[in-house]
């Protein structure tokens, strides 16, 4: 009866030892795709996380990471093409802004030149003031976007 005691502890042991070594393996392929993950999210690069491991679980792991590494990528250009699209837009609308603001303010001068009243110069005022502060906003909008 002691010989199974020892057959039985040699058996459990084996079995310990094995687990032990499996799980070192998948500890070892884990550190393996967390390395790849953030080599592949500080530079941009198109690759995959491709990984030495021939377990189906760390593969099915690694081809999800894949799979939202791809999709993350997409974003990133659909918002950087956005972010482009925004600020050609902004640009054009400030040019759109400035060209007329520039004639009212040439039209102002001329007309504070000749003789006018004192409602006429109050008015003229006005019109220059707000001329100007739609000169600033654009200007901001502008620096904004840049």
């Amino acid at each position: 009866m002691d010989i199974w005691y020892i057959i039985l502890i040699v058996i459990l042991s084996m079995i310990i030892l094995g687990n032990g070594i499996y799980i070192f393996g998948l500890r070892s392929s884990i550190k393996e795709i967390a390395i790849e993950l953030d080599e592949k999210l500080k530079t941009d690069t198109n690759t995959l996380i491709t990984i030495s491991s021939s377990n189906k679980y760390i593969k099915k792991i690694c081809e999800e990471i894949n799979r939202n590494l791809s999709t993350l990528r997409k974003e990133h250009l659909k918002l950087e093409h956005g972010n482009a699209e925004l600020k050609q837009a902004i640009t054009n609308v400030s040019h759109d802004l400035r060209t007329p603001l520039t004639a009212i303010r040439g039209y102002v001068e001329l007309m504070r030149q000749e003789d006018t009243t004192e409602n006429i110069k109050r008015y003229l005022t006005i019109i220059s003031e707000r001329t100007e502060a739609m000169c600033g906003l654009t200007e901001e909008l502008f620096q904004f976007s840049m």
